[in-house]
């Protein structure tokens, strides 16, 4: 009832978003119609498709007490991301941790402070790249009110997203209760203090910190050269700095309640950063509809394959 709830909230809130995005000449038809490159967006698909696999080499580091390959986590990834397209507030990382935790007797507060470390560099990661792009921009400077528009929305996406983390953080801890039968007494304070702890101990091997980081930074150049590819497949003749802030605007909403497939959201992150710096609003939405088909039919698909996979008890990989 409560997943329900919350993808018709998701709904609302993303057709709301769009409602508010779209500009009057906002046709869909002549979006349709408009010409798209190929192989800009096959680019794209491959730079998508190494995400997930480094994705899948950083869990594999993150996890220190098991000696699972990235081929092994990859299918859990891929499950994991397929579970986050069809229901909001990414609780398909739920579904990640709990198979994996099935298969190979793994902590369940050791999975999920490591689904927690890994939001929390995936936040880092994203602002670092926007600030390098900012501060190395061959971008032409925009008109003051450009800057005070776009920086007013980043701003107030950047709140909704960190109130909307706050309520997903008190999610995971009831997760958390959910898994480990060990606390039954429902004592918040052991579940936290056990959830940090476990985070310690999973980086507490001073040698992997530069290869966890290198992987979280490299997940992010590779999404950014997505949506680089993306825009250009479009037919936006656009810098890195405008990749950059798509992404950190993309990134921050889809901390909120969103429709299944990011619908509605996606487009209005892309419009709300390309409109006020003067792109064209038939092409932006023509490329947020590229972005948004390639990041949830193929990884969907997938998802799909890997979750019947591991479900099939004969057939669990590793």
């Amino acid at each position: 009832m409560k997943t329900f709830a919350l993808t018709c909230l998701g709904i609302v809130t993303s057709l709301l978003l769009l409602y508010f995005a779209l500009p009057p000449s906002g046709e869909i038809e002549q979006v349709i119609q408009l010409d798209w490159s190929i192989t800009k967006m096959g680019v794209a698909a491959l730079c998508y498709a190494l995400f997930f696999v480094v994705k899948a080499w950083r869990w594999r580091i993150m996890l220190t007490e098991t000696t699972l390959g990235t081929t092994t986590l990859l299918p859990y990834i891929l499950t994991g991301y397929a579970g986050n397209i069809l229901v909001p507030m990414q609780m398909g990382e739920a579904l990640r941790a709990g198979l994996i935790r099935q298969h190979h007797q793994l902590s369940g507060s050791r999975l999920l402070s490591g689904i927690l470390i890994e939001k929390g560099l995936d936040v880092l990661c994203v602002v670092v790249i926007l600030f390098v792009a900012l501060v190395f921009s061959q971008q032409s400077a925009p008109l003051p009110q450009e800057i005070v528009s776009l920086t007013m929305v980043l701003s107030v996406l950047g709140v909704l997203a960190g109130l909307s983390a706050i309520w997903q953080a008190r999610w995971w801890v009831s997760q958390l209760q959910r898994l480990e039968q060990h606390y039954r007494h429902n004592n918040i304070s052991q579940l936290v203090a056990k959830l940090v702890l476990a985070g310690q101990q999973m980086l507490d091997y001073r040698q992997r910190w530069s290869t966890i980081l290198f992987t979280s930074l490299l997940m992010w150049l590779l999404i950014l050269l997505t949506l680089y590819f993306c825009l250009q497949a479009a037919g936006l003749a656009t810098d890195w700095t405008i990749a950059a802030l798509v992404m950190f605007a993309t990134t921050a909403g889809l901390f909120l309640p969103t429709s299944p497939g990011f619908i509605g959201t996606l487009q209005a992150a892309f419009l709300f950063v390309m409109l006020p710096l003067g792109y064209p609003a038939d092409k932006i939405i023509l490329a947020s509809l590229l972005y948004n088909l390639l990041i949830t039919l193929p990884p969907l698909f997938a998802g799909a394959i890997a979750y019947i996979q591991l479900k099939n008890p004969t057939k669990l990989p590793g």
